[in-house]
């Protein structure tokens, strides 16, 4: 299975005219909870790669418009239909959205995921920062139990 970066941006206006906040985050993204989000750009490894049922996505608040960056969550996939991913937040994304995760190590990780085209709204991770990624999110499981 497959990572994914989710990139959210505080100051992203839609083309409705309405933005996606850090309080929307916090008060509407939660484990056990069924959304469906726009993917717009999918940035992946190979050409073609799309996410997939069982895949997993991190939701990352960048850090330009926002003064409060970082890993805010974690879900699985459930879906992948159109330009739109359908998942479901998980343990421990309702710790993270309320302590997000922005240490130096994991800004280079998502600037690492990110490359060149920081334009895009998902990017496909590779396996040796996937195993970084679950280090850093066993390490909160653990600090939190």
């Amino acid at each position: 299975m497959a990572m994914w970066l989710y990139q959210l941006s505080a100051s992203k206006i839609f083309e409705d005219g309405t933005n996606w906040t850090l309080k929307q985050h916090q008060k509407e993204v939660c484990e056990g909870q069924y959304l469906e989000w726009d993917t717009r750009q999918i940035r992946s490894i190979n050409t073609g790669t799309k996410p997939k049922s069982g895949d997993t996505v991190i939701y990352w608040f960048v850090e330009s418009g926002n003064d409060n960056p970082g890993l805010y969550g974690i879900g699985i996939i459930i879906d992948y239909n159109n330009k739109r991913i359908n998942h479901l937040p998980i343990f421990p994304n309702n710790y993270l959205k309320k302590h997000p995760l922005f240490q130096d190590d994991l800004k280079d990780i998502v600037k690492n995921i990110q490359k060149q085209m920081p334009i895009a709204t998902m990017f496909e991770i590779n396996n040796d920062l996937s195993k970084t990624l679950w280090k850093k999110l066993r390490d909160v499981i653990i600090q939190i139990s």
